[in-house]
């Protein structure tokens, strides 16, 4: 499991203690925005849509979950009351290039134009953990249910690609 920065770990405790019935989410999604460049999965589509050739981290996990489906949980957590801690994320950990590659493949791109690197040699300024995963076991057993795994997600965004919605929700920004 990762754990924030020890500031942000101390963020989160003095919240609970100033809040003790509130409920506080760590989260890790993916989905479409009135930008198009707020998740890896945007990031991947529109180069990949473009023809480019995209490098992706062979060596980086994470859990992203498909936004919409992150607002549900988020509606089944208040109906539930739920207090405290949860991680909010997929019921299934990744690598970015893994990511990327079935993003290439559910919209029909070239999953070979993802070249496999390791984040260490990205020649990113900031320092970066390979280990973005989060568990979401204690969610699951309050709910009932696992969280959405990846592909679910996946399919979910390929569809709402298909029904239009990166331009709805731009126009709806827009007004």
């Amino acid at each position: 499991m990762l754990r924030g920065t020890k500031a942000t770990d101390e963020a989160v405790e003095a919240f609970r203690e100033a809040m003790p019935d509130a409920v506080v989410t760590r989260v890790n999604l993916f989905g479409w925005s009135a930008s198009g460049d707020r998740s890896l999965a945007e990031f991947f589509f529109y180069n990949l849509e473009a023809g480019k050739r995209l490098k992706g981290f062979e060596d980086v996990y994470f859990c992203p979950l498909y936004a919409p489906d992150l607002g549900h949980i988020f509606l089944r957590m208040l109906r539930l009351n739920l207090q405290g801690l949860y991680h909010v994320v997929s019921s299934e950990c990744i690598t970015k290039y893994d990511f990327g590659v079935r993003i290439a493949r559910i919209f029909g791109f070239d999953p070979d134009s993802i070249i496999p690197i390791s984040v260490l040699d990205s020649g990113l300024n900031a320092p970066r953990s390979p280990k973005l995963t989060l568990c979401g076991d204690k969610l699951a057993s309050r709910l009932g249910v696992k969280t959405p795994d990846i592909n679910s997600g996946l399919q979910k965004f390929h569809s709402h690609y298909l029904q239009g919605y990166p331009n709805q929700i731009r126009t709806l920004v827009s007004d």
